[in-house]
């Protein structure tokens, strides 16, 4: 049996947790701090000091990039005797695997990864990148953790994590400013402001639904399929698409979000 340190449980970490309820974890210890409304499964632990950090085969770090510093600060003589061969799992945002490689040893397994908030209700999608030091059975057991929120996918080239976080990290932002924006210029265009927002919300929901009922189906298909020719759609289209701004809007946005993931992994 496996046992696993989560180190940091706000949103996203008592989502990871509450999705291994049912795994063959033998043990969770869970280190926060500040957080301390967690239900807990019959023999893990929360604990609130670091030095009691125990020996594990896995240490996920879900705290904010931002925290991590800190983070190490605080922890650093439980980490001075992390197994060798324990893996490290980091889901913050930016940090590259050469900044746990630096705390824990050029040979630990380190996985990074990238996890989004609709994970809350295990309809996350999180991408993974493994260094060489991750063992077949690892990864494995990694992608198991990890798929316990959502879809698992990996990739090969860690620099492209910045470009995954742009897009599925921050994503779910974009298609709540999306619902937001609609409901508010359906106020505007005179509907009732609880029912614009409610038909927005709903609209966008649906339409995820129906994205998803058959993946074989792509986005721009599904798209042309509600665009009838002349019609109100194809009018509103005109203007989204007009010249292609919409798209040059997202690129200069997930560009910006690049950047930034890559500033903060500079620290």
């Amino acid at each position: 049996m496996t046992s696993l340190c989560l180190i940091g449980c706000g949103n996203m970490g008592q989502a990871f947790y509450h999705g291994w309820i049912n795994s063959d974890l033998s043990h969770v210890t869970i280190y926060d701090p500040l957080v301390t409304d967690i239900e807990l499964r019959d023999g893990d632990v929360h604990i609130t000091e670091p030095e009691d950090i125990p020996a594990a085969d896995i240490y996920m770090f879900a705290v904010k990039p931002q925290m991590l510093r800190q983070v190490f600060e605080d922890c650093s003589e439980a980490f001075k005797v992390v197994p060798q061969e324990a893996l490290i799992i980091s889901i913050a945002a930016g940090i590259p695997a050469s900044t746990f490689a630096a705390l824990f040893g050029t040979k630990q397994p380190i996985i990074r990864t990238m996890p989004n908030t609709p994970a809350l209700v295990q309809r996350g999608v999180t991408v993974g990148y493994a260094n060489v030091r991750v063992s077949p059975e690892q990864k494995d057991l990694a992608d198991a953790l990890l798929s316990s929120v959502g879809d698992m996918y990996w990739i090969e080239k860690e620099d492209l994590m910045h470009t995954v976080t742009a897009v599925s990290g921050s994503g779910p932002a974009y298609a709540f400013l999306l619902a937001e924006v609609m409901g508010e210029v359906g106020k505007e265009l005179g509907l009732p402001e609880d029912l614009s927002m409610l038909i927005a919300r709903r609209t966008l929901i649906g339409s995820g639904a129906l994205m998803d009922h058959d993946e074989n189906i792509g986005a721009a298909e599904l798209r042309a399929n509600v665009t009838s020719p002349g019609g109100t759609t194809e009018a509103a289209l005109s203007i989204l698409m007009d010249e292609g701004e919409l798209k040059d809007l997202m690129k200069r946005a997930l560009e910006n979000a690049v950047e930034r993931s890559k500033q903060l992994g500079r620290g």
